[in-house]
């Protein structure tokens, strides 16, 4: 499967595909750059992720997957 980062969002919209980290502010990932993990349940695979956004400055601990994850922190090794 692949993940793709930085797909449009309708800003009436909620958070796409729900566990996708997404900061509403600037309706849009592609600013996102990850920090650190740590495992919230490990049988619904789902990890509390902090991310900030360079765009707006903000930062957050967002629940999301190790896929969506790794798409942003990919996205910001390139």
């Amino acid at each position: 499967m692949t993940v793709t980062s930085g797909t449009y969002r309708p800003v009436s919209a909620h958070q796409p595909r729900g566990r996708r980290p997404w900061f509403a502010g600037c309706h849009s990932d592609r600013h996102l750059l990850a920090g650190s993990a740590a495992v919230l349940d490990a049988r619904d695979e789902t990890l509390a992720l902090a991310v900030t956004c360079t765009r707006c400055g903000l930062s957050r601990v967002l629940a999301t997957t190790a896929i969506f994850a790794a798409a942003i922190s990919r996205r910001r090794n390139r």
